[in-house]
């Protein structure tokens, strides 16, 4: 049972990107106007805005979907590790 469950997951691997792209399309449309302004992309094409605090400017990196989802299951792996060795 469980092979089969892992192919249905490469399966739809393809079509869940694509619309991961349409939907950053989206998202950065609905950025709020002062941020879009600073929006600028470093040379690895990686997107990120500038946040000015105490005179000082702030590279803040803005991660598309896929980025976060993998940090959100990062975090959930280390939470569920940790709650089975007590």
């Amino acid at each position: 049972m469980g092979c089969g469950s892992i192919k249905s997951v490469q399966e739809t691997n393809q079509p869940i990107q694509m619309k991961q792209k349409s939907l950053k399309l989206k998202t950065s449309s609905t950025l709020p106007e002062e941020i879009k302004k600073k929006v600028f992309r470093n040379k690895d094409g990686k997107l990120f805005y500038i946040v000015e605090e105490d005179n000082k400017y702030i590279q803040v990196p803005l991660l598309n979907s896929a980025e976060q989802n993998s940090l959100l299951n990062r975090r959930r792996q280390m939470r569920t590790q940790s709650d089975q060795l007590f």
